[in-house]
């Protein structure tokens, strides 16, 4: 038995007893403790040994030491075999009532609330259709992302891609020991703050994340951007409606969505502190605190949501244009350094190049299927060591090494002659994404 694997089982195991409450074990929960207590100290240099030893192996080596003997787990499990004889069977009571309780009750708004705000609702009249459809979106047991293997190991492939992220990976991955801790495994991860100098990945490493996460919504705070944009304008105006942080929490796959993830893009740019709709201090104010957000009411709807699990993630090039009681709502600040050239040409040009394959409809057959050397080091002197541009030079590279002959240092690039052909046609169509359409000589 896995040492580290007792203490997290043991510290679920008083959980229950504790949860069980039968004043009448007291007795036996004291001598319990006191079993612990003899070695609890000792757990910690275990663990540091890092020994896969089974219980009762490890012995003193000194004989000031002491060491759990197997008989001392013996008597722990015989003590919590008579605090909760049918620690199984409460467990799974416990679970299923759980369940029905969250049946029941959970829910992202109270419904008795919402009919004392809208007794009646015409749905011949456009505000209250809305209201009404508001209202489906938010209704039934809200679903929570959680952290499961496939999540974790697309996240652990994100940060391979993200040389520059690695130092930040226990943030978005927390290890199987602290999982092993939760009741759940619901994804929580708290107000997050990017800060890094453009092209160092930022925007398009939260990109991936999304995709990763799934339910996102993503809204940008840049010079322009006003309060009814995150919490929604009043009824009284044209064209009212709800606002960005209630739109993230609106059903995906027939529930609510708990705890979206909810990009806050280029929040360095937001305005603070002119008073007015521009002025979004109040609104992170509220939207950032747990506890405010646990209330949060949109301008439109009115009614009391609870969106204090939406997970956060602002996105800055440049903190110290965001006021001091703003930044301090993020606990979690990631300042990303810079690629360096030797991470650049290993990994971010080959990520881009498969990314360039697949949004230009490249035959993958057509093209090398890794980029040689020599042409990284063209690749990072034509971007100037940005990554954003190093699509646009590689669809300068793949036309130019068509025409070249082999002497040329694009020939390195080249197609097999034979199927030159083909790839030439699919860039003289213009399908080059967002870059514009390369001419060929004849």
């Amino acid at each position: 038995m896995d040492y580290n694997e007792y203490i997290i089982s043991l510290a679920k195991r008083f959980t229950a007893i504790m949860d069980n409450k039968n004043l009448e074990v007291l007795p036996k929960f004291e001598q319990l403790s006191s079993l612990i207590f003899q070695f609890s100290l000792t757990f910690e240099s275990l663990l540091d040994k890092d020994s896969e030893s089974e219980i009762g192996e490890i012995h003193a080596t000194d004989e000031s030491d002491y060491y759990p003997s197997e008989e001392d787990f013996i008597n722990i499990d015989d003590c919590i075999k008579e605090l909760i004889p049918e620690e199984n069977e409460i467990t799974s009571e416990k679970t299923c009532t759980q369940k029905q309780d969250s049946a029941e009750n959970d829910s992202l708004f109270s419904i008795d609330e919402f009919n004392r705000f809208y007794p009646t609702l015409d749905t011949n009249k456009e505000n209250d259709k809305i209201i009404n459809s508001i209202k489906e979106s938010l209704s039934g047991v809200p679903y929570y992302k959680e952290y499961t293997e496939e999540h974790i190991q697309k996240m652990k492939n994100l940060f391979a891609k993200y040389p520059n992220f690695k130092e930040f990976e226990e943030i978005f991955i927390p290890s199987n020991e602290v999982l092993s801790l939760k009741l759940d495994k619901k994804i929580l991860m708290g107000n997050i703050l990017i800060i890094g100098e453009p092209s160092c990945g930022k925007s398009s490493f939260v990109n991936q994340l999304c995709e990763i996460y799934g339910y996102y919504y993503r809204t940008s705070l840049g010079s322009g951007s006003v309060n009814f944009t995150l919490t929604g304008n009043d009824k009284g105006y044209e064209k009212s409606n709800c606002g960005d942080i209630l739109r993230s929490l609106f059903k995906k796959d027939g529930h609510p969505i708990a705890n979206p993830l909810v990009i806050l893009d280029e929040i360095d740019k937001a305005d603070y502190g002119w008073g007015g709709d521009r002025d979004l201090s109040g609104t992170f104010s509220v939207l950032l605190e747990k506890n405010n957000a646990k209330h949060f009411a949109d301008n439109f709807f009115k009614v009391e949501v609870d969106a204090s699990h939406i997970n956060y993630i602002a996105i800055a090039n440049d903190i110290s244009k965001i006021p001091a009681h703003i930044l301090s709502r993020f606990p979690i600040k990631l300042d990303i350094r810079n690629y360096t050239k030797e991470e650049i040409k290993s990994v971010v040009i080959e990520n881009q190049y498969k990314n360039w394959i697949s949004d230009n409809s490249i035959n993958s057959k057509l093209v090398p299927e890794h980029i040689p050397e020599k042409t990284k080091e063209l690749i990072f002197e034509l971007s100037h060591g940005r990554p954003r541009e190093v699509p646009s030079v590689l669809s300068q590279i793949a036309a130019k090494s068509i025409c070249k002959t082999n002497e040329s240092v694009y020939a390195s690039f080249s197609p097999d002659e034979n199927n030159t052909r083909e790839l030439r046609k699919l860039f003289e169509s213009g399908n080059l994404g967002n870059s514009r359409k390369i001419g060929f000589q004849n």
